[in-house]
């Protein structure tokens, strides 16, 4: 796997999926980002077991793959670098080359296929709605919402989807 990615672009997809990110996850690999790299794109994804989220930016692929990399250190890498393009490579070992113009980060990464794909691999299951819609959707469903932690299944709001 080999991309070429602006900053603004890696910046903005690791700041959408960070929110998945667990203080003490149960698996390792709960700790990385899934980079997935497809023809013209590189999509991000970040997992709790129970929420997915999963982020697409344009990029210049040069070779498809995926890996997945520690998230926390990713993040505070793209942070440092200076705003240019990014070439990231993923070699056979599992490392992963970060280059920037002078500055280099070499990173071991998790293979692919341990990562839970529990949500992302499921196309039937998107929904695509707009952003003010689904702020109007929350604000006007969340005072419903229970405070009680012992009854999880009441401390959000409930999306029933019906075609």
């Amino acid at each position: 796997m080999e991309f070429t990615i602006e900053k603004a672009a890696l910046d903005q997809a690791l700041k959408t999926v960070q929110f998945a990110l667990l203080t003490r996850p149960s698996m390792p690999v709960l700790n990385n980002v899934h980079i997935c790299a497809k023809e013209d794109s590189v999509s991000f994804s970040l997992s709790d077991m129970e929420i997915d989220i999963c982020c697409t930016a344009d990029a210049q692929v040069s070779s498809i793959g995926s890996t997945t990399l520690p998230a926390r250190r990713l993040i505070s890498i793209v942070r440092k670098l200076p705003e240019q393009a990014i070439n990231i490579r993923l070699d056979a070992d599992e490392f992963t080359h970060i280059n920037s113009g002078v500055i280099y980060y070499c990173l071991l990464g998790i293979s692919s296929s341990e990562f839970p794909h529990a949500l992302s691999e499921l196309p039937e299951n998107k929904l695509v709605l707009p952003k003010t819609l689904l702020q109007r959707m929350m604000i006007n469903t969340s005072f419903a919402c229970g405070q009680d932690s012992s009854r999880p299944a009441t401390l959000g709001p409930l999306l029933e989807i019906n075609h």
